[in-house]
């Protein structure tokens, strides 16, 4: 009886797949290592290969348990790549998924090119997905690292979009204006706070923002412990000529109304005195008329008052500009209106009388609103409320801007701009579009500035 001394597997070779009978031979031997009898004797009578090495069996079976444990670690492997793989599509499928939901909310590309993105986002997402299903290392790996990187990609423009429908959501819903009321005496009144106003007669208007001012009255008794007189005026300017002439103590009135007093009475902040400011925060809802911006035209008014820090949605417009937009020919429209140009305020004005486009503001956006459609005789889709604060920040979040000053002059303020090519920050800008003395057109020539900033802004 004669026996084939086995191959033995080198460390060069040591994961070369085995043929079948050789791994029999293999197992055959490491049985006979524990139960054959190692005598001389028994080597003769069993005619055995002299030649073999017992410590080479032994280490021949220590080699294929070896490759055993390689085979199983390369199916766990295997196994892990699978998982981290499905995770990852889920993921991607996750992130595509929101990605498309909020531009379908946005509804700011047509629907062709919603579908055509929606397609491309499947058919890479089941390309990924068949080779997450192949048996083939290379491929598995190759996909998963596209995987990864649609992931980043894809999470980057959903990231800003989330941002952008918050923030499209937090200006065209609701939002809440902040109304401001003075308590006002004469200068040489000896009245210093509330408590030192004694019996005294406030006029009052509460024709307009009713809630607003019984809020404050309410404050005023509240804090000086007692019940105040009040007089029912028409207007703020009959306020300011009941206090001025002495009719009445002090007044309650929304300093919004401030700037059309002083254009009758120039000298009336000389000759009075705030001794008390409260501040009533109402909730407003935003006006529109909602429109679908990918089959017509519509209009979107904008609206610049010359106050600092948070936009109120009261006070004077001295900028007012109509964007029409038509997404069909890919144009933008602006039309800018004379701030001073003398109109009728629906529902506050009497009839036939008029005044400044800018002095409807005061009445809060939906009267002003109102007298610009009325007007130009068309809806407003859309307003902006911007004061002095936004156009500074939107200026230099943009990083500056470049423009064409067609003629040299020095604002109001003293800011020299020399004629020709100019970059101009956030506050150069704004004092180069509100400069209309040094012009012989003055508000006209104001109002081309304004366009061309917008235009370039737009841009």
């Amino acid at each position: 009886m004669s026996y084939r001394q086995p191959r033995k597997i080198t460390n060069e070779e040591p994961h070369k797949k085995l043929d079948p009978r050789e791994v029999k031979a293999r197992a055959s031997a490491r049985n006979n290592k524990r139960n054959i009898d190692y005598s001389e004797e028994w080597k003769e009578e069993a005619d055995f290969d002299s030649t073999i090495n017992i410590d080479e069996l032994i280490s021949y079976d220590e080699d294929y348990d070896d490759v055993r444990n390689y085979r199983n670690n390369k199916r766990t492997d295997s196994a892990a790549r699978r998982i981290v793989g499905k995770i990852l599509l889920y993921l991607q499928a996750a992130i595509s998924i929101t990605l498309l939901i909020i531009l379908f909310k946005l509804n700011i590309l047509p629907d062709w090119i919603m579908v055509i993105i929606a397609g491309a986002v499947a058919v890479i997402w089941l390309i990924i997905f068949l080779t997450q299903r192949s048996n083939r290392n290379k491929g598995q790996i190759i996909g998963m690292i596209i995987s990864l990187l649609l992931c980043i990609i894809l999470c980057i423009p959903s990231v800003y979009l989330i941002m952008t429908n918050d923030l499209l959501m937090t200006v065209t819903t609701r939002s809440y204006d902040i109304r401001t009321y003075d308590v006002v005496v004469l200068a040489d009144d000896p009245a210093q706070t509330l408590a030192d106003t004694g019996r005294y007669s406030f006029g009052v208007q509460t024709s307009l923002w009713k809630e607003n001012i019984e809020s404050v009255i309410d404050d005023i008794e509240e804090e000086i412990g007692y019940s105040i007189v009040t007089t029912e005026m028409n207007s703020s300017l009959d306020q300011a000529a009941a206090l001025l002439e002495g009719r009445i103590d002090a007044i309650i009135y929304n300093d919004a109304f401030t700037s059309t007093i002083l254009e009758q009475y120039e000298d009336f902040e000389e000759r009075t005195r705030i001794i008390k400011t409260f501040t009533v925060k109402t909730e407003s809802e935003v006006r529109s008329i909602d429109v679908d911006i990918n089959d017509q035209a519509f209009l979107v008014f904008i609206s610049g008052t010359d106050t600092i820090g948070d936009v109120s949605l009261t006070g004077r417009s001295d900028v007012d500009i109509i964007a029409g937009i038509n997404t069909k020919t890919k144009e933008i429209l602006l039309i800018t209106i004379p701030r001073d140009y003398y109109v009728e305020f629906p529902g506050i004005t009497n009839y036939g009388s008029r005044d400044k486009l800018t002095h409807s503001g005061i009445y809060g956006m939906d009267e002003l609103i109102m007298t610009v459609e009325e007007l130009i005789d068309h809806d407003i889709n859309y307003y902006i409320r911007m004061n002095f604060s936004s156009m500074v920040e939107i200026v230099n979040a943009m990083g500056g801007i470049t423009i064409y000053n067609e003629q040299e002059f020095t604002s109001i303020d003293g800011y020299f701009y020399p004629q020709g090519e100019l970059y101009l920050n956030g506050y150069f800008t704004l004092h180069y579009v509100r400069e209309r003395h040094a012009f012989e057109d003055g508000d006209l020539a104001r109002g081309r500035h304004q366009l061309e900033v917008m235009q370039i802004m737009m841009d």
